[in-house]
Parts: C-alpha cells; sequence; structure tokens
C-alpha cells in the first residue's frame, strides 16, 4: 500500500470516528477527538507474585470523563488483554 493511500485510509477512519461521536453527542473537531483518543493509553505494571513468581498487570491509565465516554463508545476494552488464568 502506498504512503497516499495509506493516509486516505486513515483519513476515511478518522471521518468515520468524529460521525460516529457526533452521532453520539460527542461534538469534537476532529484534532480534539484524535487527540482524546490518543490520550488513552495501557500501562503495564510488572512485580513479584506469589513464590517468586514475576507477575504483570494490564491496565489503562486514568482518562477524562471525555475519554471515558470515548472509551466506552467505541467499546475499545475488547481490545485490551484478557487475563489468563493459570
Amino acid at each position: 500500500m502506498t504512503t497516499a493511500a495509506r493516509n486516505g485510509c486513515l483519513g476515511v477512519t478518522a471521518r468515520l470516528l468524529e460521525r460516529t461521536a457526533h452521532q453520539a453527542g460527542h461534538h469534537l473537531s476532529l484534532r480534539r477527538l484524535l487527540a482524546d483518543l490518543a490520550g488513552i493509553q495501557e500501562t503495564i505494571l510488572l512485580y513479584q507474585g506469589d513464590k517468586g513468581r514475576p507477575c504483570a498487570r494490564h491496565m489503562t491509565t486514568t482518562m477524562t470523563p471525555n475519554q471515558q465516554q470515548l472509551y466506552d463508545l467505541f467499546n475499545l476494552d475488547q481490545y485490551a488483554p484478557t487475563k489468563r488464568l493459570r
């Protein structure tokens, strides 16, 4: 895929995100919408667990109320890693 085609796809995707947010009552500029979404981050907490085994806990960073609404609107939790049972 060429750079121009990739940029075109990104533009279409961004506009679909903007339209979905607008239909849900979030009247944000595209720049603000993308900035809010970019601010949603995941962090990994590494610690020593029981029996000295290393453990990792995945979590999202603290979100603003607007970011939380966008997170819920776009179902972003479906992309978060799932916890494996041992």
